[in-house]
């Protein structure tokens, strides 16, 4: 009998689980059949988008970041990359829908001093991916508003004036939405992102959608390591510099880290956000450590409860804001 019991609660579960998912599926068709038919400039952007990345071979990364890829693969070609903001593989990795801890960023963003100056327009969202808004804040999304959090606590925590920094290197640009705000906050200078090849495609993607430009002195986007170190001494040599890894570094082999942090040894900002535990790796005793042998830069760090992680921001000991 407790047999037939489990098997029936196993099966419900099954076919509740199927229907939410049909559910899904369904509302993400609606959305795309409520976009207008897409322009000549948007064609180009699909057609590019799909064409390279149906053909990207696998890329070298952890187990966790290959099933990512393949999955999103699959909603590249099946759905309209016009919504991929609301492709669940995103939602789940790099688009902060409405966690618990967002209304706190959002109150911590108003309660600066700089809200009416800054803040207020600079995560005013755009449609380009069909970003969910926030409803703690309409003209936002939970995502924009939780990079914006990440850069008050670094300009907070050691005094940064985004408008003075030259480069800016980010280890893992998601879909390029903190690239778009730092440029909203004041920056004008080198924006060089590193990641996945398809990533890379995505962000390439996103921030064409938005017309933003490519040229040599701007935005750099970059899939290969044999050619990053030079890139980022180009940009970077004697210039005001800033490094941000979200999450990204703590999600990366070991071997990996210590290449790219061989690169950045000599910027003057710093700014990680890691969980304390990714593939059986000890990440708080990582950038302890890394911290400690850093001497010539004051690090800063705290607990982030809500969502379990850590911060650590640093400013290299002869920078001036």
């Amino acid at each position: 009998m407790m047999i037939v019991n489990d098997w029936v609660l196993t099966l419900k579960t099954r076919i509740v689980v199927a229907v939410r998912q049909m559910g899904y599926w369904i509302n993400l068709k609606r959305l795309e059949w409520s976009l207008p038919k897409p322009n000549v400039r948007e064609a180009a952007l699909i057609k590019e988008f799909r064409t390279h990345i149906l053909k990207q071979l696998p890329s070298f990364a952890s187990a966790t970041w290959v099933d990512f890829v393949t999955e999103f693969k699959r909603y590249a070609f099946f759905y309209d990359p016009r919504t991929f903001l609301r492709w669940r593989v995103v939602e789940r990795t790099m688009f902060v829908v409405d966690q618990i801890y967002i209304p706190n960023e959002l109150h911590a963003l108003r309660a600066s001093g700089d809200w009416e100056q800054l803040w207020k327009a600079a995560i005013i969202e755009q449609n380009v991916g069909c970003p969910t808004p926030s409803p703690h804040l309409f003209t936002t999304s939970g995502n924009l508003i939780h990079h914006a959090y990440h850069l008050l606590k670094l300009r907070e925590a050691v005094g940064v004036n985004f408008d003075r920094i030259e480069t800016v290197f980010e280890f893992g640009g998601g879909y390029g939405s903190m690239c778009r705000l730092l440029r909203r906050v004041g920056f004008h200078g080198d924006y060089v992102i590193y990641d996945l090849p398809e990533m890379t495609l995505l962000q390439k993607f996103y921030l064409s959608a938005l017309e933003m430009s490519f040229s040599a002195g701007n935005t750099c986007l970059i899939n290969a390591l044999s050619e990053l170190g030079e890139v980022i001494t180009q940009r970077a040599d004697h210039k005001k510099s800033l490094f941000i890894a979200t999450w990204s570094l703590s999600e990366t082999p070991i071997p990996l880290r210590n290449q790219i942090l061989s690169l950045v040894k000599e910027f003057d900002y710093y700014l990680f956000c890691y969980q304390p535990h990714f593939d059986n790796v000890d990440n708080i005793e990582f950038f302890e450590r890394y911290a400690d042998q850093r001497c010539e830069v004051e690090w800063k760090s705290w607990r982030c409860i809500e969502y379990d992680a850590y911060y650590l921001v640093g400013k290299k000991v002869a920078s001036t804001p």
